[in-house]
């Protein structure tokens, strides 16, 4: 999420990161820095929707994921 998202605030997404991690669940937390509940900057818009497509492509259709262009900082493993 936006690391100045009020609906949503960071903390509430770092503690479920981290609570996923520590049963073991594949998971990654991808902070986008100066964004707020709505995405404004469009290479973050379009990260996150490669991201989403990725994920239905991996754990829905079992293909591999794209390569992933740069974008915001990846805390996941």
């Amino acid at each position: 999420g936006g690391d100045k998202d009020f609906n949503v605030p960071l903390v509430g997404g770092e503690q479920m990161y981290e609570a996923l991690r520590s049963l073991n669940v594949p998971t990654e937390l991808i902070v986008y820095p100066g964004q707020f509940h709505g995405f404004t900057r469009p290479s973050f818009i379009r990260d996150r929707y490669q991201r989403y497509f990725d994920w239905y492509d991996k754990w829905v259709l079992g293909k591999a994921p794209a390569a992933a262009p740069g974008g915001p900082k990846n805390t996941g493993d």
